[in-house]
């Protein structure tokens, strides 16, 4: 065997060593990054109406959004043409004008706006409040029914909601039997 061969035969193992730990430290990095991607999803995931833990529940079954799982902030005040709605941009909102509060005991007219699929805006809307402070539960709207387009927003419908006290009240909306969204709101004496 020559010297020349000798060298060659040896780069060539060397070359295989390194090929082989590459291979390995690649599989760990793999493995490493698939554990993290796995770690976050014991995590609780929001919503995009921002509350917490939301569940797709229905009318029936009961389970509303646990009350102490829920983000208690009021809901986001927005536009769309004339009105002021509040709720969540590009997904629900209902009209809301400074001058025209939520107050107790005073049944007053609203419109919900709804951003979403046909699908998802078939049936009818009913609307469950609950109260932060003492978790009572009413049920605000029943089976009011979804109108088309409106001001930009996909569906829409008018309704009458009275409260019986004040304080914060989270709405949950329920199109057909499918929880669709929430919006909170602060009712006034």
């Amino acid at each position: 065997m020559t010297k020349f061969s000798k060298i060659t035969e040896g780069k060539v193992i060397n070359i295989k060593k390194v090929i082989c730990i590459l291979g390995i430290l690649f599989l760990l990095a793999l493995v490493g990054c698939s554990s993290k991607n796995n770690a976050g999803q014991d995590k609780p995931k929001e919503s995009i109406n921002n509350q917490h833990k939301v569940e797709e529940t229905t009318k029936e079954s009961g389970k509303d959004i646990v009350r102490d799982e829920r983000y208690w902030k009021e809901s986001e005040h927005f536009k769309i043409d004339n009105n002021t709605l509040i709720g969540t941009p590009n997904l629900l909102g209902v009209t809301f004008d400074e001058n025209d509060k939520f107050y107790v005991n005073k049944p007053q007219k609203h419109i919900w706006y709804f951003w979403g699929t046909g699908e998802q805006l078939n049936g009818k809307l009913t609307v469950k409040a609950i109260h932060q402070d003492t978790s009572e539960q009413i049920e605000l709207v029943k089976d009011a029914p979804m109108g088309g387009s409106l001001n930009g927003a996909n569906g829409h419908a008018p309704t009458t909601m009275k409260f019986n006290k004040s304080g914060k009240w989270a709405l949950d909306t329920y199109i057909g039997d499918k929880l669709f969204g929430s919006v909170t709101i602060m009712v006034e004496d």
